[in-house]
This record gives C-alpha cells, structure tokens and sequence, in this order.
C-alpha cells in the first residue's frame, strides 16, 4: 500500500515531492518492477520522468547482466518492461535496452511472460533495434517452432521480417526433414501453417516434397491433419492433384475415411479437386466403402459432401 501512497503524492504531489520520491527508490527500482503494486509505481514514473530520469531508470536496471532479462520474465516485470519499450525517445535509450536484452533473446521468446515483450519489441522497436530478435530466430527457428510460446513469437519474426530476413528464416524453417518433424508436432505445425498461407511458392514446394507420400497417416494425427488440408488449399493445381493422388493411393484408406481428423481432410479434397477425372477417381474409391460410412458418424460426412457436390 506504500507503493499506492507514493504513486499519488508522485502524480499529484509538487516537483520537489517527485524529485524526492524518485531519489528515493531508484536504486530498487529492479525490485519495484516485480512487485504486484510497485509495477504500479515504475509505470507512473515512466509516464512522468523526463529525459534524464529516464536514462537513469535504464542505466539502473541494466547495470547488472542478465538482470533486465529477469525482470521481463516476471509476469508482473513484463508488463512494466512493455511500458518502457513504449516509452524509448531516443537511440541511447534504445540501445541500451536491446543490448542488456539481446543475450536472453531466446529465453525472452520461450517464456511465458517475456514471449509478450519480444512481441512488444518486434511490434515497436526499428528494423535495426529488433534485430537482434531475428537473428535469434534464424538461429535457433527449429526449436523455436516447438515451443508452446515461442511459435507465435516466430511466426511474428516471419511477419516482421524484411525479405531477405523473411527468406531465410523460411528456408531454414522448411529445408531438409524439419517441416515434416515440424507438421506433426502440437506447436510447430502452427508454423508450418503460417507458412503454407503466406503463399510464397518455393516455401510451399519445399513442404509438400517432405510431405509426399506421408500425407496419409498425417491426415489421422490431430495436429498434421490440419497441415495436409493447408497444404491441399495453399498447392497449385499440378501439386495438389498430387496430394489428393497420394490420399487415394493410401493403403489404410478405410481407416482414413472412418478417421475423426482424416474424413475433414478427405473433404477438402473433394472440395477443392478441379480435375474432373481424379475427382472422379476420388468419390469412387471412397463409395467402394459406402455401407461402413452410413455407419461411421464421420464417414456420413464424407457422404454428404459428396452429394452435395452431386447436386
């Protein structure tokens, strides 16, 4: 409640008061940061310092390595942190912040509580400031891609990348055998995801050849099921005409049909099918198991799609 009392007197108080209080804390102004009502006090701070305070405050809680990555990870230092990546006038300021954070700018995009600063920072800093950020990205993007918070700071990265950036990132992200480990994991097929709709072709191509000839068993597994309808949608004719080959050619097609994440896919390859003769194709090799599908609650659906496009 201290803390409550100082925010008042600092916010209605005289000059001198707020010089005083100022003074007076400074020195644990790291401490203040993540406390659940001395956050309340730095923010009002930061709306009230002037320049030269300001400085103060950042030489304060970057004298120490490591320490502004600490209190960013807090949930209650993350948000005051936010409000200091708001509040950068100058380039000083600036570099003093992205150089005290750049070293943990992994550990900033994996944690729960600094994934929403590295998102301040991409959302606000300049392309030279948040850089640090993309490098990391590049790096260390496998891994990145398979964490709970940090797939969505990379998927920010991509966004707010310039394009040589943007191409490197996805050539790493998409090469060798990583978005097929990518598409089957709970987190990093939402980065596949991102990908396949930003719609640059080379990217895509590079998914659908490690997805070739797997994209069967990956349509009955929760999370690449998702991925193959994407890819089913994002391919050009030629490419997705060989997806749709590759789910007819499938060994275990009955259980694919039956399947309560295979039988969306298999619509959406009905849907999306513009080659009269494998569409053709398609609803045959799926009507040769009609009487189990009248049975099965998604196999109905399969069923109706397909009268639908009758109609």
């Amino acid at each position: 409640m201290v803390a409550v009392w100082y925010k008042q007197l600092f916010t209605n108080g005289a000059p001198e008061e707020a010089k005083m209080i100022f003074d007076g804390i400074i020195e644990q102004i790291s401490e203040l940061m993540v406390d659940p009502f001395g956050k309340y006090l730095v923010q009002k701070l930061l709306q009230k310092c002037d320049g030269q305070q300001m400085m103060h405050i950042i030489c304060e809680i970057t004298k120490l390595p490591g320490q502004l990555i600490q209190v960013a990870c807090d949930m209650h230092g993350s948000f005051v942190v936010r409000k200091m990546i708001n509040r950068i006038n100058t380039p000083a300021e600036a570099y003093m912040i992205v150089s005290s954070l750049s070293p943990g700018a992994v550990t900033l995009m994996m944690d729960a509580h600094g994934s929403y600063l590295a998102q301040r920072c991409l959302e606000k800093l300049s392309p030279q400031n948040k850089k640090f950020l993309l490098d990391a990205a590049i790096k260390y993007c496998f891994g990145l891609a398979r964490g709970c918070h940090s797939c969505r700071i990379l998927n920010l990265c991509i966004d707010n990348a310039n394009e040589d950036q943007r191409d490197e990132l996805l050539y790493n992200i998409t090469s060798r055998s990583s978005a097929l480990d990518l598409s089957r994991h709970q987190y990093g097929n939402y980065v596949i995801q991102h990908i396949l709709g930003l719609k640059v072709m080379w990217a895509t191509d590079n998914i659908l050849d490690q997805l070739e000839g797997h994209n069967g068993y990956l349509s009955m597994q929760q999370c690449s099921s998702n991925v193959v309808e994407k890819c089913i949608k994002a391919a050009q004719q030629p490419r997705r005409l060989k997806i749709i080959q590759d789910l007819i050619n499938y060994p275990k097609l009955h259980h694919l049909l039956h399947d309560m994440y295979g039988n969306y896919v298999i619509q959406t390859a009905l849907r999306q099918c513009e080659n009269d003769t494998l569409c053709a194709a398609l609803i045959g090799a799926i009507e040769e198991h009609a009487a189990s599908l009248r049975k099965n609650v998604y196999g109905k659906r399969i069923l109706s799609t397909i009268r639908c496009l009758k109609c």
